[in-house]
């Protein structure tokens, strides 16, 4: 059983710390509801959005941070969603530009395995926990992401604010204290 540390140094159990989370977290529409609108996720404190990098319709690109524009290579729908152990709703990303969703390569736990595109499926590596928001001070909602196969964070590369920083995945210490892992999929329709 995996244990991740939070502010305070309470460790809990992944499992646990969801069920913590989630608790706190506002309600999630279901995919039916969703699927039909495609927007951006967009980042706190870098100001930019997810981004399919020129368009790729290259299965294993990894996805990037880039200015919103707009973009269909930045719009993104909730393709899949699944509910697991009968309590936590897990949601798959799927680009409008390239039709690829999300995914952290080969579900790797390592620190810096990128965050790539793949064919929309239903492995757990493809799914991701829209996970509660760290701060209820602000509007919209931030989450951050959870990746089911790695228990690995979505993160930008370094932290970095420049145009086309990498996204990877991560097991940050910070991750309820730093704006850069705060994420906002309010624009792709995941939840109300």
């Amino acid at each position: 059983m995996r244990r991740f540390a939070i502010r305070g140094g309470l460790a809990l159990t992944g499992t646990v710390m969801v069920a913590v989370m989630l608790s706190v977290m506002p309600g999630l529409t279901s995919a039916a509801n969703a699927a039909s609108g495609y927007g951006p996720i967009r980042n706190f404190g870098a100001a930019k959005c997810v981004d399919d990098p020129g368009f790729s319709h290259t299965s294993g690109t990894q996805m990037d941070i880039w200015g919103c524009n707009g973009g269909t290579n930045q719009q993104w729908r909730v393709f899949a969603s699944r509910v697991v152990s009968n309590q936590f709703q897990e949601y798959e990303f799927q680009n409008q530009a390239s039709g690829l969703c999300l995914d952290m390569k080969s579900g790797s736990s390592a620190n810096g395995t990128p965050v790539i595109q793949w064919p929309c499926n239903t492995r757990d590596n493809a799914q991701w926990w829209s996970m509660g928001n760290p701060n209820s001070n602000y509007s919209p909602p931030w989450f951050v992401f959870l990746n089911d196969a790695s228990s690995s964070w979505m993160v930008i590369s370094s932290d970095s604010h420049a145009n086309g920083a990498k996204l990877e995945g991560w097991r940050p210490s910070n991750l309820f204290s730093d704006t850069n892992h705060w994420w906002d999929p309010t624009g792709c329709a995941c939840h109300t």
